[in-house]
């Protein structure tokens, strides 16, 4: 087995328990969007869940056989963004108030980004023959981060007369100043093991992947409000002269005095999210493979990602693996895995390793039903 390994790879991904890539593909080519297509998405649920992430990756890792410990060496890039609305607040960016007059609407809802770098170190240790134990830390630095969460309703009536604005929010922001030296900073650590008995064929691995925090600095933003308005619209003296209208001096001040906004500088810690995994795996002497994979950030999503596999070896120069995965929302989707080897000596024990995977091959035939999608590529030479 190789111990040494040089990899770089490439990931995005977006998952939502209502937006399909059918009104998502709309949105990016700036298509009209029919009122039949949000009212589609819109019934789906009772909230609004929208996550997406970009990550790339570079990283070696090195050990020997007769060695009882195996070393590794990250650093990665990742953007990650989640969105949660209630299903008021989704209507009214939807299909405006106008359907809800004389009605009380709950604009309930958080947003969350972390933009951030990681260089992490990765210890793996031989307990036994059949038992091994990783552990791993990273230093991040962060050169964004968004924390929102918004309480509130709208009253809307008759005629759109007048609207009743009942809400109150917390939201904290950071951007970097620097391009190379950011001042947020933080932790992640992990732990995991592997088991797998010499005489079996099967392989069971488990543990935390991920956990960690970003401390961000006092020079950070931070808007509250806790308040009640009444907005009735503004007065225009003159259409043709606007200089005694009531909007002309409006500005930031004003409009934060307005809402009652309250602004100040200080520090916040972000979390980055806990995530579980499990995978079980058996390895048939006819060169297929059989497993099932589970991964739980259960801070982030209410269920469990859960994954059966099927791969199978074709002359130990090309992997594929068909699997089929719940996604985090109960939704049934295909993904394809492909690992094609370029051995560069004899013995096979140096090769190059190219990896393309998507989760979601069933949106390019039913993209009114596929909620999400992702694509991993990877480069890696194994020595």
């Amino acid at each position: 087995m190789n111990q040494n390994a040089l990899v770089a790879n490439a990931n995005a991904g977006y998952v939502s328990n209502t937006v399909d890539m059918q009104l998502l593909k709309a949105i990016y080519n700036n298509e009209f969007i029919t009122k039949e297509a949000l009212q589609r998405v819109y019934d789906r649920s009772d909230n609004n869940f929208v996550a997406t992430s970009l990550s790339a990756t570079v990283g070696a890792t090195w050990g020997s056989e007769s060695s009882r410990f195996k070393h590794g060496l990250y650093l990665q890039w990742r953007d990650e963004y989640t969105l949660n609305v209630s299903k008021g607040l989704t209507g009214l960016v939807y299909f405006g108030n106008a359907p809800y007059e004389n009605q009380t609407v709950s604009m309930n809802g958080t947003l969350k980004s972390l933009d951030y770098r990681k260089l992490q170190y990765v210890l793996t240790a031989k307990a036994s023959s059949s038992l091994e134990l990783s552990g791993s830390v990273g230093l991040v630095q962060a050169s964004h981060a968004y924390d929102s969460d918004v309480k509130g309703s709208v009253f809307t009536a008759t005629d759109g007369e007048y609207l009743n604005l009942d809400y109150a929010f917390d939201i904290k922001t950071y951007q970097a100043k620097h391009t190379v030296n950011f001042d947020a900073k933080g932790l992640t650590f992990g732990a995991s093991l592997l088991y797998h008995r010499p005489q079996s064929r099967s392989y069971f691995t488990a543990g935390l992947q991920e956990a960690g925090f970003v401390s961000v600095p006092a020079s950070s933003n931070r808007y509250k409000a806790d308040t009640a308005v009444t907005f009735d619209g503004f007065h225009i003296g003159n259409v043709f002269g606007l200089g005694d209208s009531s909007f002309v001096n409006v500005g930031e001040d004003s409009i934060k005095r307005y809402l009652g906004i309250r602004q100040s500088e200080e520090k916040f810690t972000t979390g980055i999210p806990a995530r579980f995994f499990a995978y079980y795996e058996h390895r048939f002497e006819n060169n297929w493979n059989l497993g099932v994979e589970s991964d739980y950030a259960p801070s982030v999503y209410k269920l469990p990602y859960v994954a059966l596999h099927a791969g199978r070896w074709w002359k130990q120069a090309l992997f594929t693996d068909l699997y089929l995965h719940t996604s985090t929302f109960n939704t049934l989707n295909v993904g394809l895995s492909v690992a094609a080897n370029v051995h560069m000596n004899a013995a096979r024990s140096r090769y190059l390793q190219l990896k393309a995977q998507t989760g979601y091959l069933n949106a390019l035939v039913a993209p009114e039903n596929t909620k999400g999608l992702d694509a991993l590529v990877e480069l890696a030479y194994r020595f």
